[in-house]
Formats: C-alpha cells, structure tokens, sequence
C-alpha cells in the first residue's frame, strides 16, 4: 500500500480542484453528500493504482536498466 501512496498523493488534490470546479460550473454548487465523497474517493483510488502500475513502474525499471543495475 505504501508503494501507491505517492500516487494518491499525486492524483488526490487535482482530481478533488477539478470535481469542484466541474461542479461549481456546471451546478453552481459542490455537492457534499457521502455518495459524493466515495465516488471521488475510488476515483482518485483507481487513478493511484493505474499511475503507479503503467507511469512509476515501468519509469522506475526503464531508469535502472539505463543505470546498469
């Protein structure tokens, strides 16, 4: 779990920035009801685990291949 943590991280406050603004451009309002709140977190949930399976991975084996070890 630690190993996706800088993912979450990394997703959780642009992800939180733009479901505001999408909601206070197109409702005018921010909704704030629990349903609302899962959602949002098993978004930022999935987007953590993909960047770090398909970006962090791979960038991580790319820059030890390079490095020779």
């Amino acid at each position: 779990i630690s190993a996706i943590s800088f993912g979450a991280y990394l997703w959780h406050f642009p992800v939180y920035a733009t479901f505001i603004a999408f909601c206070t451009k197109v409702y005018g309002t921010v909704p704030t009801g629990i349903g609302y709140m899962i959602a949002l977190i098993i978004g930022v949930s999935l987007l953590s685990v993909a960047s770090y399976e398909c970006i962090e991975k791979k960038f991580a084996a790319w820059t030890r291949q390079v490095e020779g070890k």
